[in-house]
């Protein structure tokens, strides 16, 4: 599913789908649902929250798209991809 602008709202895939950015996939903490990403801005301001709160989260950067990327599990155990695009 697609905004008007054509960027990606919400995407389902399987493990035989084909990626443009190829990584390692596994069955997540969540079962079935793997995670959930969002689209975010305020990334400085996150990571001083989730240091505040001493949440366990992990970093990862894309720079062929320029995008930096948190991944941090919710109080529910869903795990949250949150994106944040260079402006």
């Amino acid at each position: 599913m697609y905004d008007a602008a054509g960027r990606a709202v919400i995407h389902i895939n399987s493990l035989e789908c084909p990626r443009a950015y190829d990584r390692e996939v596994r069955a997540g903490p969540t079962g079935a649902l793997h995670h959930v990403a969002l689209r975010c801005s305020g990334y400085e301001e996150l990571l001083a929250r989730l240091a505040r709160h001493g949440l366990e989260h992990r970093i990862n950067v894309v720079a062929a798209i320029g995008l930096k990327q948190i991944f941090v599990l919710d109080p529910n155990q869903v795990l949250l991809e949150l994106n944040f695009f260079a402006a």
